[in-house]
C-alpha cells in the first residue's frame, strides 16, 4: 500500500495504515473526473472520511478550496475550507458508529454529487456547488483507526465491471481508449459482459504498455470459476464461435496500461476509436439497387482481404442472397487497378484493364433480388463511380457526392467548415422530413429545394455545384400536398409525398445558366405542368446531423474546391480533463475515400 500515500505523513505501517494520532493523509494520485474509492477500516474511534482539493492540469493546488466528507458517531457531515474561512455545510444522522472491525466503506463521486456507503447502505449524500474535474484526494482519520486497504476506480464506464478489492492500494483509471492499472499487490480484473457476436472467427487486439496483462474471453453463460478452463482464446488471440452467442472479455493485471481494445473479424483492420459505449461495425461495402439503375461502372484497386479462415470468411467481390463471388471468380489480383461495368438487365459484370478483357461474371440472384452487394469487407479504393439511371442520365457519383466525416459528440463548440483560404462555408439550413417507426425525424442536407410556376424565371437563390447530376428537375401535375413539400420516403430528392403525379424532367429539356444560376425550361413542355420542383446541391456548404447509432455528429461537406477544413473546439471537459485543442482535417475530394476524425488526434 505504500505507493499510494505521501511518505511524509505521520502514520504507522502495521497490518495496513495505523493512525496513531488524528491526521489527514494525501493519496499520490491526481484524480480526473468521477471516482469510486473502496476502503476497509477498523473503526475504533469516531472520525473517518475523505477530503478533496481542487487542482490545475499539472496537479498543483489551485488556491485553497477543500471539502471534507466525514463520518463520526452516528453522524455524517461535510466541511468546506477556503483559506481562513471554514464552514460546516451538512450535518445529519446516519447508522454508522464505532466499534466496527473490517468495515467496508465506499466513497463515490459522480459529477458534483458525493455519496458514502457502508457496504450497500447509503450513509450520506452531498451535492457540491461546482464539479471538481481534477483534484487531489486525502484520507482523514482519528487516532486509533486502521486503514487495511484502499483502492480507486476512476472514470469507469457502465459497460466495464471492475474488481479491485484486496489489491492493497491499487487504482484502475479509464481514459480515452485506454485502461490504466497501477500499484496493485494482487491481480485486479476489468471485464465487459454480454458482448454479442455472430458465429465466426474473431481476433482480440489491444496494446500493452508498462507491464503485463492476461486476457480472457469466455462464453457469458459459462459459470465455471476457473478462467483458464473456459478461456476461448488461442495463443494467437483468436477464437471461434460455432453459433451466435454472448461472450465476456476480461483483463487481469497488477500494473500496466491497456490501449485500443477491439474484437475484430479482420486481424489486419485498423483500430477505430468510439465513445464511452462499445460499438459494432458491420464492415464496408456498397450496394447496387437493381430497380433504380441500368448500368454502373467504376474503377477500383483492391489492396487486401480480411485475414479469416475457411467457412468463416466474410468478404466477397460480389454477393447476392444466394451466392458469393471471390476475387478468383473474377481473376482479380490484389493491387491491380481494374475497370468494372455492371449491366443490370443482363446481370453481368465485365472486368477490364487498360482496355483488355480480364473476365466476365454472370451474377446469379433470386428473381426478387433488390440489390447486389459489392466489395464486401475488402480493403479497396474506388476512384471512379458512375451510374446510368432509368432516365438514361449518366451521373458521376464521385463528383456529385458530398463528403461525409464524423466528429465526437463531446465537442464544446460549433463546427466551422472553411475552404483553403479560410473563408467559412455556408452552414446549410435545408432540411427533409422522414419517418422512423412512424415518428417524424428531421435531417439537414446540402440539397436545396425550390419551386417555380410556368412562366416565371427559374432563378435559384443559392450557388449550386457545377457537376453533372447536381440539379434535378421535376414537373408536377394534379393534387399538391404543400405540407409535405420537404417530406421524403425514398431519398433526399423524393417528391412523391408532395405530389403523386410527378415526372423527372430529362436534362435534354432544360438548360442551365451556370453564371447566373438560372434554369431555362424548354417552352414545349412548360404548359404540360402546373409546377416545377428544382432540387440542387449547394456549393460551398455543409450540414451537421447527430447520428444516434454511433453517438457522433455527421458532417456532410459540399465543395467544388480541392480542400476544406473542419474546425471545432474539443474540450474534454469534466469526464477526461479540461484541456482544449483545435483540430483541423483536410478533405481532398479528388478521389473516392473514407475520412475518419478520431477523438484525441
Amino acid at each position: 500500500m505504500r505507493p499510494v500515500f505521501d511518505y511524509q505523513s505521520r502514520i504507522q505501517y502495521d497490518q495496513g495504515i495505523y493512525f496513531y494520532e488524528k491526521d489527514i493523509v494525501k493519496l499520490n494520485y491526481v484524480i480526473n473526473g468521477d471516482v469510486e474509492i473502496t476502503a476497509e477500516i477498523d473503526y475504533f474511534s469516531a472520525g473517518f472520511g475523505f477530503m478533496f482539493e481542487k487542482t490545475n492540469n499539472s496537479g498543483n493546488r489551485q488556491g485553497e478550496d477543500l471539502y471534507l466528507i466525514k463520518l463520526g458517531n452516528n453522524n455524517f457531515s461535510v466541511y468546506r475550507k477556503q483559506y481562513d474561512k471554514e464552514e460546516r455545510l451538512v450535518f445529519q444522522s446516519c447508522n454508522y458508529s464505532p466499534i466496527k472491525e473490517g468495515s467496508i466503506l465506499r466513497f463515490v463521486k459522480k459529477g458534483n454529487v458525493f455519496e458514502v456507503f457502508h457496504e450497500n447502505e447509503l450513509l450520506g449524500r452531498f451535492v457540491a456547488p461546482s464539479n471538481f474535474s481534477r483534484y487531489n484526494l486525502y484520507v482523514y482519520s482519528n487516532a486509533g483507526n486502521r486503514l487495511k486497504y484502499i483502492s480507486a476506480n476512476n472514470n469507469s464506464p457502465d459497460v466495464w465491471i471492475t474488481n479491485i478489492e484486496n489489491t492493497n492500494g491499487g487504482r484502475i483509471e479509464f481514459t480515452k481508449d485506454q485502461i490504466k492499472i497501477e500499484n496493485c499487490k494482487k491481480d485486479c480484473e476489468v471485464e465487459q459482459h454480454d458482448i454479442f457476436l455472430m458465429a465466426g472467427q474473431y481476433f482480440l487486439d489491444y496494446m500493452v504498455e508498462d507491464g503485463y496483462v492476461e486476457p480472457v474471453v469466455f462464453l457469458s453463460s459459462d459459470e465455471r470459476f476457473d478462467d483458464q478452463k473456459k478461456n476461448l482464446l488461442s495463443k494467437s488471440l483468436s477464437f471461434i464461435l460455432a453459433k451466435d452467442d454472448y461472450v465476456t472479455l476480461k483483463f487481469k493485471s497488477r500494473d500496466c496500461i491497456i490501449k485500443n481494445i477491439a474484437i475484430k473479424e479482420d486481424k489486419k483492420s485498423a483500430y477505430v476509436s468510439t465513445g464511452e459505449i462499445n460499438k459494432n461495425s458491420t464492415g464496408s461495402y456498397f450496394d447496387i439497387l437493381l430497380d433504380r439503375v441500368k448500368k454502373v461502372t467504376w474503377k477500383a484497386t483492391i489492396h487486401g482481404i480480411p485475414e479469416t479462415e475457411g467457412v468463416y470468411a466474410k468478404h466477397a467481390l460480389f454477393e447476392t442472397s444466394i451466392k458469393k463471388y471471390s476475387l478468383s471468380a473474377g481473376s482479380v489480383l490484389i493491387g491491380s487497378e481494374l475497370n468494372y461495368e455492371f449491366d443490370v438487365f443482363a446481370m453481368t459484370v465485365k472486368i477490364t484493364q487498360n482496355g483488355s478483357a480480364v473476365s466476365i461474371i454472370n451474377i446469379e440472384a433470386d428473381k426478387d433480388e433488390e440489390r447486389i452487394r459489392v466489395f464486401r469487407n475488402l480493403d479497396a479504393t474506388v476512384s471512379e463511380l458512375s451510374v446510368v439511371n432509368l432516365e438514361d442520365q449518366d451521373v458521376n457519383i464521385i463528383l456529385q457526392e458530398t463528403y461525409k466525416t464524423f466528429i465526437p459528440s463531446s465537442i464544446k463548440s460549433p463546427v466551422l467548415c472553411v475552404n483553403e483560404e479560410e473563408i467559412p462555408l455556408d452552414l446549410s439550413s435545408s432540411f427533409r422530413e422522414t419517418r422512423v417507426n412512424g415518428v417524424p425525424q428531421y435531417v439537414f442536407t446540402n440539397w436545396e429545394r425550390e419551386y417555380f410556376y410556368p412562366g416565371e424565371d427559374f432563378v435559384l437563390k443559392n450557388i449550386f455545384r457545377k457537376d453533372i447530376g447536381s440539379i434535378i428537375v421535376y414537373g408536377i401535375k394534379g393534387k399538391i400536398n404543400w405540407e409535405n413539400i420537404y417530406k421524403i420516403d425514398k431519398g433526399v430528392n423524393d417528391v412523391d409525398s408532395f405530389a403523386q403525379k410527378n415526372t423527372l424532367i430529362h436534362p435534354n429539356f432544360y438548360e442551365i445558366d451556370k453564371d447566373n444560376h438560372i434554369i431555362n425550361i424548354d417552352e414545349n413542355i412548360l404548359e404540360d405542368y402546373t409546377l416545377f420542383i428544382v432540387d440542387y446541391l449547394k456549393d460551398s456548404s455543409y450540414c451537421v446531423n447527430f447520428n444516434k447509432e454511433i453517438n457522433m455528429y455527421e458532417v456532410d461537406v459540399s465543395i467544388s474546391d480541392e480542400k476544406a477544413y473542419l474546425i471545432y473546439d474539443y474540450n474534454e471537459g469534466e469526464f477526461l480533463g479540461t484541456s482544449s485543442q483545435y483540430h483541423s482535417t483536410n478533405i481532398n475530394p479528388n478521389t473516392s475515400q473514407y475520412i475518419i476524425l478520431r477523438e484525441g488526434i
